[in-house]
């Protein structure tokens, strides 16, 4: 079979690990692969290599599957030649914290999630296709239509999307205190808005309690609880890709997920029975939310990142009625939330106006999502990177760094290094404050009104460049001085080996991106089909995004591959190449530079 790779996880079976890789083919069948006999491993540098062998056969003889010497070569300065270091392969993912921190030594990778670590191996990426050779496989665990037992998985190129299943929803709560509490507030309304329809319905609003059918599809229940066990019935059957709703992130989600526990309800919205949805609360009023084999988009979410990326620049607001009158021209329900609670008390005329309320807003948020292509952009992304597209939506930048990394320097022999702990951040931090991290350059304005012809000038991926042009990478970076090397100096002082002596693997990855984008922009050129042109502009754009996060990634204090040195030297020759661009203007052209 050939798949799109939607969401992974792995579950114990026999005390064995089994990764689960849920795609979708493209017929639209849902698929889940199980991937046996694939084992989590870590890599450690010890200066007692046989001793540490024999503490792990002591004290973890059960969880330890394999011991073996290895050599790789380290992340952090150029080094000529491998290091020996211990390759310690387990039996149970969850391990893995407990035995490095047992362990004395600097271990490498012994962070990287289970389902990454088999990515990252097998060259699979989040929104990938991949080719499955194996067996049928029966199972009550998942919900997907065909399950298979996989003999060989092997990534393929396709550029093609397969046909997603959309369903808005939205939560209305009856609360006279105003706020509600998931403790004792019920939930009123659930509307829904599907992309197909479902059952020949667009739209359903189902009503916790006895109301008269304003509409086909308006459906009554006796209780709260009736109504959400309809609600999960839905979810299986319909059985979306995406599930969508106007900050349903930080709201819908985790009050549904409250009622569903409080009601001794179902949690397993996913498709598996064995996994309940995940919400976590990462700080006030922020949410990270799992549904195991779909992908939660909220497209509030997405239109704060993209303000922040400088589109949609006269959105002032962000509430749903503003956004829909400035994306869609359309307008809610005029409702406020103080009223919800009257017209939910109310006579017959309220009531439906406050199931035409509920009902627009899941039309409007899956409308937003649809009609703007929002993910279009974040899938682009998650092929790029290989992260899976929920965790796309959801990461940094470094994340995204860091999934392309881990596959480029394990491809090359190197490891990377574990994320630092809060202990090393602070390190950071001091060293920072003592050396400084100084930014890029910007000259002052020649104030006033230039009516002459003005020529508006761009460095072309500018650091990007300066990575290639400067090799700069961790993996070149000379931290002593080499007799008979040759370097290349940055203006910060700092020196890196040349390509001659070793490609910075940074250098290669963002070299590599920057021709890929110079390729699909032509691509673009000559596609004719509207729909292609734009899968490929949501192409070029992580193509370019992904270069350019690159630029401070080495600055970021809780990158795998922090080294201050490394960030101020790119920001040396950034501010280098702009005094230098100035003088060549000024000093061999007649023109003047304004700004």
């Amino acid at each position: 079979m050939k798949l799109q790779v939607l969401d992974a996880d792995y579950v114990m079976l026999n005390d064995k690990p089994i990764i689960r890789i849920f795609g979708k083919s493209e017929s639209g069948k849902t698929y889940c692969v199980f991937v046996n006999n694939f084992y989590p491993y870590f890599y450690l540098k010890t200066d007692n290599i046989e001793e540490t062998i024999e503490e792990l056969n002591k004290r973890f003889n059960g969880e330890v599957k394999n011991i073996e010497k290895v050599k790789k070569y380290l992340p952090f300065g150029y080094h000529k030649e491998k290091t020996e270091v211990l390759k310690i392969t387990l039996r149970n993912p969850s391990k893995t914290p407990e035995i490095r921190e047992a362990l004395p030594g600097e271990p490498y990778e012994a962070d990287i999630l289970f389902k990454y670590r088999f990515f990252s191996d097998f060259g699979i990426n989040g929104m990938g296709w991949i080719k499955v050779d194996g067996t049928p496989e029966r199972t009550t665990t998942v919900k997907t239509k065909v399950c298979i037992r996989a003999n060989k998985i092997t990534p393929i190129e396709k550029f093609e999307n397969v046909k997603f299943k959309y369903l808005a929803f939205d939560i209305e709560i009856s609360t006279p205190t105003g706020v509600p509490d998931p403790a004792k507030d019920p939930i009123s309304i659930i509307s829904l808005s599907f992309y197909p329809s479902y059952r020949n319905l667009n739209t359903l609003v189902l009503v916790a309690k006895p109301v008269k059918k304003f509409n086909k599809d308006v459906i009554s229940f006796s209780t709260e609880k009736e109504m959400l066990t309809e609600f999960l019935k839905i979810i299986d059957e319909f059985d979306p890709d995406i599930i969508t709703g106007y900050n349903l992130t930080n709201f819908d989600i985790p009050y549904l997920n409250e009622r569903l526990k409080h009601l001794k309800l179902p949690r397993t919205l996913g498709r598996s029975i064995d996994k309940f949805i995940s919400s976590r609360k990462i700080s006030e009023n922020r949410y990270r939310n799992s549904i195991l084999g779909r992908i939660i988009a909220d497209p509030y979410l997405i239109i704060r990142e993209m303000v922040k990326r400088g589109f949609f620049l006269g959105l002032k607001r962000y509430g749903l009625g503003d956004v829909s009158k400035y994306l869609l021209g359309e307008d809610k329900v005029d409702v406020s939330h103080s009223e919800i609670h009257k017209l939910w008390k109310g006579n017959e005329k309220e009531i439906e106006k406050l199931i035409r309320y509920a009902r627009k807003d899941a039309e409007l948020a899956l409308k937003l999502l649809l009609e703007n292509k929002f993910l279009e952009k974040y899938i682009a992304i998650s092929r790029v990177s290989g992260l899976l597209l929920q965790d796309a939506l959801d990461s940094g930048e470094a994340g995204k760094v860091e999934c392309l990394l881990l596959k480029e320097f394990n491809r090359r022999n190197f490891v990377i290094p574990c994320k630092p702990t809060g202990e090393e951040v602070k390190k950071r931090e001091e060293e920072r404050e003592k050396k400084g991290l100084k930014g890029a350059f910007v000259l002052d304005p020649k104030i006033g009104l230039h009516n002459q012809c003005v020529v508006y000038l761009d460095f072309t991926s500018m650091y990007p460049s300066i990575y290639i042009a400067y090799n700069i990478c961790p993996t070149t970076l000379l931290f002593k001085k080499e007799e008979g090397i040759e370097t290349i100096e940055t203006p910060y002082g700092v020196k890196f080996v040349s390509t001659k002596i070793r490609k910075g693997i940074i250098p290669q990855i963002v070299k590599v991106l920057i021709e890929k984008r110079k390729k699909v922009k032509k691509m673009m050129k000559k596609e004719k089909n509207e729909d292609i042109r734009r899968m490929l502009d949501a192409k070029q754009e992580a193509l370019k995004r992904m270069a350019n996060a690159f630029y401070g990634y080495t600055g970021y204090l809780r990158a795998r591959l922090y080294i201050l040195d490394v960030a101020n030297a790119i920001t040396s020759c950034g501010r280098n190449l702009i005094h230098l661009s100035k003088r060549i203007v000024e000093k061999e052209t007649k023109y003047e530079v304004i700004y």
